[in-house]
C-alpha cells in the first residue's frame, strides 16, 4: 500500500510487503518457492528468482509480474488475497472522474507514468457523466504517441512503435466494468487505442482501471516512461450508437427527383474496439471515424416536373433492406483540423435492387421508363462544413449543395440505447 503521493519511504515499507510476491507464487504453484530457494546461490537475488521460476515451470517474471500486479489491486473479482488470507489493503490508485463539465470533449492523462522496475501503477476512472458517449484510451506507454495531421486534414493521435529495449518488461492491463455486467480483464499492452461507445448498453462503461507494470530486471536504473504523449483517456459527447431522423436528397435535373430516408443509421463497429498501431498515418480517417449504415425505416422516392416537352411523375416507398452502401461517417477521434466533429454522407439509395418506374407524357408518346437503381448523389465531405454537429454532440443538421444540381438536407438526432 505504498503511496508516493503521501511521501512514504519505499525502502522502509518494502521489507514489510516483499513477502507478498512469494505468497502469490505459492498460491499459483507449490513448485515455485523451492525452485527459487535452490537457485538462490546466485549473488543477484532477482536473477535467482528468475532462474527459479524458469526451472520450476517454464515461466518468468515477465509472465508472473503482471498477474501479481493485478492481484495487488485486491478488489472483487480480483481479490484472491482477501478471499484466501483476509488481506484488506490494496495497491494505491489514482482516482479520476470522467466528466465533460459542459465541454464537447476532454482528456485525462495518467500522470507519473515513469514505471520503475518491479513496480506497478494503478489509475481508476469513474464514468459519472451520461453526456460522455465516445471514449478512447490512448496507449502512450507502449507507443510514441504524437499529435499529427494527416494529408486529409485529420488531427489525430498517431502511435509509432518504439524499439523493443525501450519497453522491455512493460505490461498494460485494462479492467473495465460495463453497466449490469461483470468486470472484464484485458491485456492491452500491444493495443494503440481501445474505444468504447457508451451510447450502447454493451459499451456503457461505469469504471475502468489501467494497470501499468514493469517486470524488467536488466535496466534497473532506467524506468519505462512515455516518449511522446502520456497515456490518456480522450472522450467526447458525440453520439456513437444510432442516429434517427430524415435525410433528403433532391436532384433538379430534367424534372425534380426526391429521395427521402426516414431511417435509423446504426453504428457498424463493435461497442468496444481495440486497434493495433498499424500504418495509421495512411488511414487516419478510418482510425478516427465511426461508420453508420441505414438499418431500419423507409426510403421514399418521388419524381415530378417537366423535361423538355414532356412531363414526368412517379413515386415508390421501400423498407430498409440492410443495404450498407449508405454510409454516414462521424469523426469523434479527430481532435482538430478539417474533420474535427465532421460528418460525411456517402450516397443515398434504398439498395441495388430498388427499382421504380417514371411515367412520361410527351406530345407524341406516353410511356413508362423503368429505373433499375434508385439513388441520389448525396455525397458530402466533412471539410466543407456544410453539415453541422451540434455543440452537445447529439444533433446533425444542415444543407449541402454539391454544385451539380443535388441538394442534401439532414436532420438527425442521436439515440442512446
Amino acid at each position: 500500500d505504498w503511496n508516493p503521493a503521501k511521501g512514504s519511504n519505499r525502502d522502509d515499507l518494502f521489507k514489510y510487503s516483499a513477502y507478498l510476491f512469494f505468497f502469490y507464487l505459492q498460491q499459483i504453484s507449490t513448485n515455485y518457492i523451492p525452485a527459487i530457494w535452490n537457485a538462490s546461490t546466485t549473488p543477484d537475488p532477482l536473477q535467482g528468482i528468475e532462474a527459479g521460476l524458469q526451472s520450476a515451470g517454464g515461466t518468468n517474471l515477465a509472465e508472473r509480474w503482471p498477474e501479481f500486479a493485478l492481484r495487488n489491486w485486491n478488489t472483487a473479482p480480483f481479490d484472491q488475497y482477501r478471499q484466501s488470507d483476509n488481506i484488506q489493503v490494496k495497491a494505491y490508485e489514482d482516482s479520476l472522474d470522467v466528466k465533460l463539465n459542459g465541454l464537447s470533449e476532454e482528456y485525462l492523462e495518467i500522470n507519473g507514468s515513469a514505471v520503475d522496475y518491479l513496480t506497478a501503477q494503478y489509475t481508476h476512472f469513474y464514468f459519472v457523466d451520461d453526456d460522455v458517449s465516445y471514449v478512447s484510451f490512448i496507449n502512450g506507454e507502449k507507443y510514441d504517441v504524437s499529435q499529427a495531421v494527416s494529408t486529409d486534414g485529420v488531427s489525430y493521435y498517431k502511435p509509432v512503435d518504439l524499439a523493443p529495449e525501450q519497453t522491455r518488461g512493460l505490461n498494460v492491463q485494462m479492467l473495465y466494468k460495463i453497466a449490469g455486467q461483470d468486470w472484464v480483464h484485458r491485456d492491452i499492452t500491444d493495443e494503440a487505442t481501445v474505444i468504447f461507445c457508451r451510447d450502447q448498453l454493451a459499451g456503457r462503461l461505469e469504471e475502468m482501471v489501467i494497470i501499468i507494470s514493469n517486470s524488467d530486471i536488466i535496466e534497473r536504473n532506467i524506468p519505462i516512461e512515455p516518449i511522446g504523449e502520456l497515456p490518456l483517456l480522450y472522450f467526447s459527447n458525440v453520439g456513437c450508437w444510432k442516429w434517427r431522423g430524415e435525410v433528403k436528397g433532391v436532384e433538379d435535373n430534367c424534372g425534380v427527383t426526391t429521395l427521402t430516408a426516414n431511417v435509423d443509421w446504426t453504428r457498424q463497429l463493435l461497442p468496444i474496439v481495440a486497434s493495433p498501431p498499424g500504418p495509421l498515418d495512411e488511414y487516419a480517417m478510418l482510425s478516427t471515424a465511426v461508420p453508420f449504415a441505414s438499418a431500419a425505416g423507409t426510403f421514399s422516392w418521388n419524381v415530378t416536373g417537366v423535361c423538355g416537352d414532356c412531363t414526368l411523375s412517379g413515386d415508390k416507398t421501400w423498407p430498409v433492406s440492410g443495404f450498407t452502401g449508405n454510409l454516414l461517417m462521424l469523426y469523434p477521434g479527430a481532435f482538430g483540423g478539417a474533420y474535427y466533429r465532421g460528418i460525411d454522407l456517402g450516397g443515398l439509395s434504398p439498395g441495388p435492387f430498388a427499382t421504380a418506374s417514371e411515367h412520361w407524357v410527351c406530345p407524341d408518346d406516353v410511356f413508362d421508363d423503368p429505373q433499375t437503381f434508385i439513388s441520389v448523389d448525396a455525397d458530402t465531405e466533412a471539410p466543407d462544413n456544410k453539415l453541422h454537429l451540434s455543440a452537445d454532440g447529439k444533433r446533425i443538421t444542415g444543407t449541402y449543395d454539391n454544385g451539380f444540381g443535388t441538394t442534401t438536407t439532414v436532420n438527425l438526432t442521436a439515440v442512446r440505447e
